[in-house]
């Protein structure tokens, strides 16, 4: 009976033993932003990845790098190319190619062999948790990029023509940032009787 009772104390301490091994204590983390809203043209809501609101009306900056002015070497006006080439959709920045500076390239092909890339910025958002590892926060905004020509001056014989190429970035609600470029298409005549 002795070694019965022995055995069943035994037991009991290796279970209460095993159970107080299995009481860990863990500390509830912030909220870590992973998602954004734009609220206005300066200000975005940042939220966690359960969509739990984690930041408040945080300022943000959108801004459209475009390359310089570009001359190209031709006899035909600028043109887009391409479906809805005019009005690109960056719903979100998950498909689209973020730069180590936290730009987003975009680009828009024109005839002339000429593929305009942009940098635009505001679109993805670094922010640094506690324990000093960064993340990137994406925009879940309808978010879109437009572009119109505004012809500056032109001429038929021998082939000159200039524009400025005006970028729009905006939601449905308002415009976020925008950018002008100029462009110059002349041809070899031109260039030979003027330069």
């Amino acid at each position: 009976m002795k070694r019965f009772i022995f055995w069943i104390c035994a037991a009991i301490a290796v279970v209460s033993v095993m159970t107080s091994c299995d009481k860990d204590e863990y500390i509830a983390a912030e909220p870590q932003p992973r998602y954004f809203q734009f609220v206005d043209a300066t200000h975005i809501n940042l939220f966690d990845q359960t969509g739990i609101l984690c930041e408040e009306m945080r300022e943000n900056e959108c801004k459209i790098n475009t390359q310089f002015e570009m001359n190209l070497i031709g006899d035909s006006p600028l043109v887009l190319q391409g479906e809805n080439s005019q009005f690109l959709s960056l719903r979100t920045a998950f498909n689209e190619d973020i730069t180590k500076d936290g730009g987003v390239i975009v680009s828009f092909t024109y005839n002339h062999e000429f593929v305009n890339r942009l940098r635009v910025y505001g679109l993805s958002v670094r922010y640094t948790d506690a324990m000093g590892n960064t993340y990137e926060a994406v925009c879940i905004s309808s978010v879109y990029i437009s572009c119109s020509m505004e012809v500056v001056k032109e001429n038929e014989n021998p082939f000159y023509h200039e524009v400025i190429i005006h970028y729009k970035l905006s939601t449905d609600e308002f415009t976020l940032a925008e950018a002008d470029q100029k462009v110059i298409v002349e041809s070899s005549e031109y260039i030979k009787q003027n330069y």
